[in-house]
């Protein structure tokens, strides 16, 4: 039970121009449906790069190798400084978080919805 998703390539974590781009990671897992925890990066600028990567010991190591999870959508809420991070997992719940300022995470919409923190980062483990 995980998202639909490709291993990155090396040009999937270099932006336009060559240059590397900042990325924010969870600094814990969050659940994102039936149980399921997940680490997850995407990209600092908005563009809809997201990855994720199984937790270790209940942490989120930034040296792990990430997924890329195809079709995420990332959109920045206008007047705000907030970003919707969108994508579809098979046979669970599709999987909302809301990024507020780059400092935190929010899973969902609920009262009772998971909050953690986020780093930057300014390069993903390569995978290969």
């Amino acid at each position: 039970m995980s998202p639909t998703a490709t291993t990155p390539e090396p040009s999937d974590v270099a932006s336009p121009g060559g240059t590397d781009q900042r990325y924010l990671l969870t600094t814990q897992p969050i659940i994102v449906g039936h149980g399921l925890e997940q680490c997850v990066a995407f990209a600092s600028s908005g563009a809809p790069d997201v990855w994720w990567w199984p937790p270790v010991g209940g942490t989120c190591p930034a040296d792990a190798a990430p997924i890329r999870v195809d079709g995420a959508r990332v959109t920045p809420l206008p007047r705000t400084d907030q970003r919707l991070v969108v994508y579809d997992l098979p046979d669970a719940p599709q999987v909302t978080l809301l990024v507020d300022a780059e400092r935190s995470l929010r899973v969902g919409f609920g009262a009772d919805a998971q909050v953690v923190a986020v780093t930057r980062l300014d390069a993903l483990a390569d995978s290969n």
